[in-house]
């Protein structure tokens, strides 16, 4: 039989017609099932030259031992191009690039959710409701910040969440409150004193700040009302968003974490003292401060999180004292002495309120004008049982 037009407006463009018209009755065509016209073109293509090719060196070439993604790129390349090295390598490259950031962000992800079982593994025993879970891990995840605010959310977050595991008594505050010079007096005590002025007070976006006025010493401590313990053995914690400023003359900045407020006084407490590079624990009894031990050098960064663990539960030591930084403790000392106070008398539980504080003093960074150097940008504090 004769051939059929093959150009582009012909009848048999890919000539697969073409094939039956030189080689067969077509009037035979009419008894040919599907299946079988299938299984004819299927083994017209398994012939040709090109599959067979290309077959090959898929199967010979690329698969035959590669060892990971990028090997397989690099192959396919080797195989399309000739040369491993030319034209699409750069793809094995990205591709690679992008494995690596996947795999960064998948343990990233794995972190967190470890971090988040292991803060409230015990909620479900302590009733905590799952609204406040919700809050606290859409706090944790730092959602609609910037990056270090989130990781300042984040570190919050963590450390409320540890609290729900605790049977003693807990509690938190993230300073949630319009901008003022200080805290509510309704919730805090203000213990306040030096030559200058400045308070300590909220930010109205979630965080405590150092409102500087000239440039003398000044120190607030709060003491949170309803903090009162259950034991002699606390803990707080704090997250500075912003570290602790160098003084450069005179005094430094400092930042406080304290424990064993007089449940009427805040003049009498012990703390944990933070500057830009030191540590040092003190008692303060009716005003007068005592340092207990050595300070220890540290290196502080934005976005600590800092402890002060006041009496040792497990050895019954109440008179041990501990600085714990980002998980890790700095500080650890005795009051062998016994000048930090405890209580008016045994049960009577008159010391165990909690609170926080800073210090600001003068501050002269060359070629500017002086000011002060104030205490650390708080993101939230807890304080709880041991």
């Amino acid at each position: 039989m004769g051939s059929l037009p093959n150009q582009a407006a012909g009848l048999d463009g890919g000539a697969w017609l073409a094939h039956w018209v030189s080689q067969n009755d077509l009037s035979k065509l009419a008894h040919r099932t599907e299946d079988e016209i299938r299984d004819y073109f299927n083994g017209l293509m398994g012939l040709s030259t090109p599959w067979v090719n290309a077959a090959q060196a898929f199967f010979q070439g690329i698969l035959k031992g590669f060892q990971n993604l990028e090997h397989f790129l690099a192959l396919m390349v080797q195989s399309i191009t000739g040369a491993a090295n030319q034209g699409l390598t750069y793809l094995a490259g990205y591709m690679h690039d992008r494995w690596v950031d996947l795999t960064t962000l998948f343990t990233k992800i794995q972190s967190l959710l470890d971090a988040i079982g292991q803060a409230f593994w015990e909620t479900l025993d302590t009733g905590f409701g799952i609204t406040d879970t919700f809050n606290a891990i859409k706090g944790l995840l730092g959602l609609g910040r910037g990056a270090q605010e989130s990781a300042d959310t984040a570190n919050i977050g963590v450390q409320i969440l540890k609290l729900q595991g605790n049977p003693g008594v807990t509690g938190y505050d993230e300073f949630d409150y319009p901008s003022a010079g200080t805290l509510p007096s309704a919730i805090y005590d203000l213990y306040a004193g030096g030559p200058g002025g400045g308070s300590y007070g909220p930010s109205g976006s979630g965080f405590l700040t150092w409102k500087s006025s000239g440039t003398s010493l000044r120190w607030n401590i709060y003491r949170h009302k309803a903090s009162t313990l259950s034991t002699d053995y606390g803990s707080v914690t704090a997250v500075w968003a912003r570290s602790v400023p160098s003084a450069m003359i005179s005094n430094d900045g400092y930042g406080y974490l304290c424990g064993r407020f007089s449940n009427t006084s805040s003049a009498t407490h012990v703390r944990a003292r933070v500057s830009d590079t030191q540590v040092q624990i003190q008692a303060v009894v009716a005003g007068a401060v005592t340092n207990i031990g050595s300070p220890v050098s540290v290196t502080t960064k934005s976005g600590d999180t800092w402890e002060f663990r006041y009496g040792n539960k497990a050895t019954a030591n109440k008179y041990e004292f501990k600085v714990i930084q980002n998980g890790t403790t700095v500080l650890t000392v005795n009051d062998s002495s016994h000048v930090s106070v405890l209580e008016s008398s045994p049960g009577a539980g008159d010391f165990r309120q909690c609170g926080f504080g800073g210090q600001a003093s003068l501050w002269w960074p060359a070629l500017s004008v002086p000011g002060q150097a104030g205490p650390p940008l708080m993101a939230g504090w807890t304080w709880a049982d041991q």
